[in-house]
């Protein structure tokens, strides 16, 4: 019989311990603190940290999967609950989470894990080592989502609200809703195909959605709108690009005109391809709209939320980094194979921010009722894409000595590619920065190791 490996790691947190204990039972709380660089699911999960309450997840490592259930077997209010593996990859998983006050807003958190490893003495030797590594890197991962996202918490003390998303299922507005939920908010989602009690239909092409329905919210978040980088911008392509954002900007800005209890915020989603696919110089929010098809959307996009009769807030965002999703996602299996290189010349500008951080500076318009109008979600660490792709490469332990030339990129994704892959476009956050906003991640080399640790 083997014996259980033991881990321990500690974290100051900003935030009392009841709150911390709490926020572990909240909705939302598996998402946040899980890995991006993992294939994790989530299948079911027991509302509470009491005892006798289950978590069901799959696991996906290269080609095999593994169900993961694990149980409640300990529990204390605001001291501390464990977690114990009843079926999965582990022959033995047990981890506690202690919570421990230091002040009335601080507060020490403890995991102890005691594993024992799949397999025989022979898989042990090979792999204990990656193993204690990989969980040590989790561990540190989550005490940077947890340090970051209760500083943003406590900076700004909302009250909870009752907030409506539409595009709240795709790669942002998963995210985002997770976030809002475990910092005590209640969110709703629009869709077509409502299947919980928090679900409400609507159908921006038909451009039905019933108004007693959406009564009595304090924000509406737009974030709906037809993936511009999955496929060849035909016709009928580009028509659906538009309409997707434009007709269901239009319903929800109508909409709110017609209700008897407006939202105090309307948020709708933009891009910095406002700016066109050229931008010499670095621009700020004041910068005029490019020629380009983007452009062209993302300005009629924004004119149409402006009609809305209460605050609006247009979040041009630019390239969000995560391996769960958006482009980086898409980069990964190249780069991973060792195949990932230079798009073009590489000199083209990319300005981004990570996933985390555009929670937090969506967070951050959410309370600060002086912005208004557009607001670059950048952060002004502005990189070539050749920058990006060395970057990229040394995080992952990769070369990264192909090319792609322009001229492929323009037989093989034509327009589309142009406008994406090659566009250059130095965008500034000034409204953030003017309005007192930090970034959690602030340069590629954080942003790059946060998301892919060592």
């Amino acid at each position: 019989m083997h014996i259980a490996t033991l881990l321990k790691h500690q974290v100051t947190l900003p935030v009392d311990s009841a709150t911390l204990f709490s926020w572990f039972g909240r909705e939302g709380a598996f998402l946040r603190l899980t890995p991006p660089w993992r294939k994790i699911i989530l299948i079911s999960r027991d509302p509470g940290l009491e005892a006798g309450n289950r978590t069901h997840f799959t696991v996906k490592v290269g080609p095999f999967t593994s169900d993961w259930v694990s149980e409640h077997v300990d529990y204390e209010l605001n001291e501390f609950f464990t977690d114990m593996q009843i079926k999965g990859p582990f022959s033995y998983w047990r981890h506690l989470h202690r919570f421990r006050a230091l002040s009335d807003d601080s507060s020490i958190m403890e995991d102890t894990v005691r594993y024992i490893p799949p397999g025989g003495p022979i898989i042990h030797f090979f792999f204990r080592r990656m193993i204690k590594r990989q969980i040590k890197s989790l561990f540190r991962y989550r005490a940077r989502i947890l340090f970051n996202d209760f500083t943003c918490i406590t900076k700004y003390q909302l009250p909870p609200k009752k907030i409506l998303i539409a595009g709240g299922s795709g790669f942002i507005g998963t995210e985002l809703s997770a976030f809002l939920k475990i910092s005590n908010h209640e969110v709703f989602l629009l869709t077509r195909n409502p299947k919980d009690e928090r679900d409400i239909h609507w159908n921006p092409a038909e451009q039905t959605l019933n108004p007693e329905d959406v009564e009595g919210f304090d924000i509406f978040i737009n974030l709906s709108g037809e993936n511009i980088g999955s496929k060849k911008w035909t016709s009928s392509r580009k028509k659906a690009i538009r309409e997707s954002r434009i007709e269901s900007t239009k319903l929800l800005a109508d909409t709110i005109n017609r209700l008897k209890n407006p939202p105090q915020t309307f948020v709708c989603a933009s891009a910095f391809g406002y700016y066109g696919t050229d931008v010499s110089e670095p621009v700020d929010e004041s910068g005029a709209s490019g020629n380009s098809f983007l452009a062209s959307v993302c300005k009629e996009w924004e004119e149409e939320a402006q009609k809305a009769q209460c605050r609006v807030v247009n979040t041009r965002f630019g390239l969000v980094l995560s391996p769960k999703g958006g482009a980086l996602k898409q980069m990964l299996p190249a780069f991973k194979l060792g195949i990932g290189g230079t798009i073009g010349s590489g000199t083209q500008k990319v300005s981004w921010i990570t996933i985390d951080d555009l929670i937090y500076q969506m967070y951050h318009v959410l309370c600060t009722d002086s912005i208004r109008g557009p607001v670059n979600f950048v952060t002004g660490d502005t990189i070539t894409n050749e920058q990006f792709t060395k970057r990229l490469g040394r995080v992952l332990r990769r070369p990264t000595f192909c090319r792609v030339p322009k001229k492929i990129i323009q037989l093989l994704f034509g327009k589309m590619g142009e406008e994406t892959l090659l566009a250059s476009t130095s965008a500034l956050p000034k409204k953030l920065l003017d309005t007192g906003a930090t970034f959690a991640y602030p340069t590629i080399k954080k942003a790059l190791e946060h998301l892919f640790p060592k």
